[in-house]
């Protein structure tokens, strides 16, 4: 059997021996690689004789594994499988196991950094300082007091959504499930239209789904309520950038804060959000931090192990 891990994934050198150390006395060939090769070729090539693949957020097309005869098993370094073939998976009996929950403090953390930063225009205000100039007549705005529409209270939605109870804002959530956990420490569940109408601050905490494709349309955008600001850490399909720049450049938004997109970074010079303004944008990092890369590596490698002892966990459906 070989197990190969097609990406480095921040994965520290004495946990990467520790692991191989591992499978090689169970008599299984581990094979790693240390270049992120995007290529659907050369991806094919490095799984095209492996039962178990290790990977981030690599896309796994239909066509990349129709190339993989032996393929059994695919441990997702990510919380969302989007990128990987489902129905493929399905139709081969692979199981796909994902990485849920390594990366629910470092998002949080940087959706609050994101909403302070758009309320109080600090990577701004380093810019205008850096240049010479002066506040003038800046006037930024506090976060306390504030109304927060969380979408989706799953595990990163429900931490960000205690975050911002502790700064004191009222939070309004719309999600597929109620939590009474965060009922009874106050948040108020509504409506979707509800929601989006009602809040100075929209953040966006769902996976990528049929139904969440372009859920904010541009429609759904321009309900939101005048003024208000847009905090996506979620998956960048899920909103019409286009029209969110355009709600940025006729001042409907008073800002927006992304952290995801369409496709990977680098961004291309024309890409929408780009040259518009009260926008911060980031290139993919709210996972990326050193403690959750640890969690990743032991997520990822411990979801191999329980497969291979016909216990898998973290099985997506």
């Amino acid at each position: 059997m070989k197990v190969v891990l097609i990406e480095p994934m921040g994965i520290s050198p004495i946990k990467l021996k520790s692991f191989s150390d591992l499978l090689a006395n169970k008599n299984i060939h581990f094979k790693s690689y240390s270049d992120r090769n995007e290529f659907s070729g050369e991806i094919a090539e490095r799984l095209k004789d492996a039962e178990v693949a290790i990977l981030s957020n690599i896309a796994l097309p239909n066509e990349i594994i129709e190339k993989c005869p032996r393929l059994k098993m695919i441990s997702v370094g990510f919380t969302g499988v989007d990128h990987i073939c489902m129905k493929a998976c399905k139709e081969r009996g692979i199981v796909v196991s994902n990485a849920a929950g390594y990366s629910t403090t470092a998002v949080s953390e940087l959706t609050i950094g994101l909403i302070i930063d758009s309320l109080r225009k600090i990577t701004e205000m380093h810019q205008t300082n850096s240049k010479g100039g002066s506040r003038g007549n800046f006037l930024g705005e506090e976060l306390k007091d504030k109304t927060v529409g969380i979408i989706g209270t799953g595990a990163i939605g429900s931490r960000v959504a205690e975050l911002l109870l502790n700064f004191g804002c009222k939070v309004l959530a719309y999600s597929r499930t109620e939590k009474e956990n965060l009922i009874n420490k106050g948040v108020i569940y509504s409506k979707f239209e509800v929601v989006i109408s009602k809040s100075d601050i929209i953040s966006l905490h769902l996976p990528l789904t049929n139904e969440t494709n372009c859920l904010f349309s541009k429609e759904v955008i321009f309900n939101m309520k005048k003024g208000s600001y847009l905090i996506n850490t979620a998956r960048g399909k899920i909103v019409d950038n286009l029209a969110l720049s355009e709600a940025l450049i006729n001042g409907h938004l008073s800002g927006a804060a992304v952290d995801i997109y369409e496709y990977e970074p680098p961004l291309n010079s024309d890409y929408p959000l780009l040259n518009v303004p009260n926008i911060i944008h980031t290139p993919h990092i709210a996972f990326a931090t050193k403690q959750s890369f640890d969690k990743r590596a032991d997520f990822v490698f411990e979801n191999v192990v329980r497969w291979l002892e016909g216990q898998p966990r973290n099985v997506c459906k």
